[in-house]
């Protein structure tokens, strides 16, 4: 008889002040809760590289977890921004934070546990959500469509363009990864 080998994903998933992870079973891919942390700020974006987790905490600023065990994220460091984090993008050692009122935030988390501000581009606006690309920040803006900053030089970043979108609304966010 063969042997089956079972995929399991692990979810992490973002409801205000908990941060929970999931585990889903493949073949019926149900969803089974293996963590929460719960926080008295307000989770707002996650990305996941390898065994970290970068958060956007609201108020605190961006929380760095190892989850490596999905059981007990541990807390590695944080950092508080001037605004309000919303978005998260991670690009290497680099964390860009959509900063509400205060723009883009550029952070080093080469050592996670004394993450250190790199450059930062204050705007007009409400940043909510950052994607990077190709030397570029794209930075969603509720008062003002979409923001183009390129980060060529991460200690310099400058605003290159922007796209008035009226009526933007803010989207929520999970990520996902596979293990084995």
């Amino acid at each position: 008889m063969p042997r089956q080998s079972s995929c399991h994903s692990i979810l992490f998933c973002l409801t205000g002040v908990v941060f929970s992870l999931f585990v889903t079973v493949a073949p019926a891919w149900a969803l089974y809760p293996v963590a929460a942390y719960t926080n008295a700020s307000s989770f707002r974006d996650i990305e996941v590289v390898g065994q970290r987790a970068y958060v956007a905490d609201g108020s605190e600023g961006l929380v760095i977890f190892d989850v490596s065990d999905p059981r007990q994220p541990v807390v590695l460091g944080t950092f508080d921004t001037p605004g309000y984090a919303l978005g998260v993008a991670v690009v290497g050692n680099l964390v860009y934070v959509a900063d509400y009122r205060s723009g883009l935030r550029i952070i080093d988390v080469s050592n996670p546990a004394a993450p250190i501000a790199v450059g930062s581009q204050v705007i007009s606006g409400e940043s909510y959500a950052v994607v990077v690309e190709g030397g570029r920040a794209y930075l969603a803006d509720l008062a003002n469509g979409l923001r183009v900053i390129d980060i060529a030089a991460p200690a310099s970043p400058s605003l290159i363009g922007s796209y008035i979108l009226p009526g933007c609304v803010p989207a929520s966010r999970t990520d996902a990864r596979s293990i084995r």
